[in-house]
């Protein structure tokens, strides 16, 4: 008679998720920055990205994820002078737009930058940026039914 492995209960479940937590402190989430770079990211950002999770429908792995692919776009603006701060340009935005949900109406996309930013210039927080991936992405029918009336689509 052989023997069937046994079905995981609630307890091992529980304690596999939080072995995983333990170990994911390791965890390289981007291969392209190297891992000084990333721990200073997360150091830096800690509070932002707990504030991040709390405020929108992303996990902290979702939203680390989401704010070391901002902070790449925004690094390339620190090469020119135009930019002091690290932001990412409404050329940036539509680019990851395009490329990453698939957008391809361009007063859309204008449309969509105007509503999220409220800040004179051309450019978009790290944290307006998390708020609207959070929304279009995961939002809820109502919050979805609401910035497309912001937007003007209906």
């Amino acid at each position: 008679m052989a023997n069937k492995p046994e079905k995981p209960t609630e307890n091992t479940m529980e304690e596999k998720e939080e072995k995983e937590k333990k170990e994911s402190f390791g965890l390289h989430l981007d291969l392209l920055m190297d891992s000084m770079e990333e721990t200073r990211f997360k150091k830096k950002y800690s509070e932002l990205i707990e504030k991040l999770v709390h405020e929108t429908h992303f996990n902290d792995v979702e939203v680390e994820s989401l704010l070391i692919i901002y902070y790449k776009l925004a690094k390339e603006n620190m090469k020119t002078e135009k930019y002091k701060e690290k932001s990412v340009t409404k050329e940036q935005f539509r680019d990851f737009l395009h490329c990453a949900l698939d957008m391809t109406d361009d007063t859309l996309m204008d449309r969509i930058f105007v509503s999220l930013d409220r800040m004179p210039g051309s450019t978009i927080t790290m944290e307006t940026y998390a708020h609207a991936l959070s929304l279009m992405l995961r939002g809820t029918l109502e919050e979805k039914i609401n910035f497309c009336f912001r937007i003007g689509i209906f």
